[in-house]
């Protein structure tokens, strides 16, 4: 894992950079399933994270405030997102580049989880990320069925296969870049609704 701050290689489970003691983790007090730094909740549970202190031997250690980092990435974002792919792998993947962004994220396995997910989460999903093509039911219907109970959602598909039943504009490409999924989800979040009544040119 690349520190943030000094850009110095870690061991992928490093909580703390080796070369200049930076937090690269936060432990959720919860579950104490590690986290990156920018998640507000823990993805293991859920809880509100707080993130623990840095070792007494630390450069954040010596009583003076740790300094601000440079601005934040255009594509970086705090809005939620629910992942729905059924291959582990890519979910995780997937899970991690958004987490390092500053989203939020929630997972489902497979349709019928997203279904159950979207129907009882007390907050707004502000996009579904969905894959096309899965056992259960394709990406499109799911965006259909999802869309009726939250009508506010963003959708953006993944999928690994040349189709014409999604629009280029909310498709990316698998495999994907890191860049280049956190720029695709920053551009459909941005993306301003038509207002009913409003005209195209």
């Amino acid at each position: 894992m690349q520190c943030p701050q000094c850009t110095h290689e870690n061991p992928a489970d490093a909580q703390f950079c080796n070369h200049c003691g930076g937090q690269l983790r936060s432990r959720c007090p919860g579950c104490g399933r590690a986290n990156p730094p920018q998640s507000r909740f823990c993805n293991g549970c859920g809880q509100t994270l707080i993130a623990e202190s840095a070792p007494l031997d630390s450069p954040d250690s010596a009583g003076h405030d740790a300094p601000v980092g440079g601005p934040a990435s255009p594509s970086a974002g705090a809005e939620t997102i629910l992942v729905v792919e059924d291959r582990e792998d890519v979910r995780e993947l997937t899970r991690d580049i958004l987490e390092e962004n500053g989203y939020r994220v929630i997972e489902a396995r497979d349709p019928n989880e997203a279904l159950s997910i979207a129907e009882h989460h007390g907050t707004p999903i502000n996009l579904l990320l969905t894959d096309l093509v899965m056992p259960q039911m394709s990406g499109l219907d799911l965006a259909k069925r999802l869309r009726a109970l939250r009508p506010d959602m963003r959708v953006l598909y993944m999928s690994g296969f040349v189709t014409s039943g999604a629009l280029t504009a909310e498709l990316v490409k698998k495999p994907f870049k890191p860049d280049a999924l956190a720029q695709k989800v920053r551009e459909v979040l941005d993306v301003s609704r038509p207002r009913p009544g409003d005209r195209r040119a």
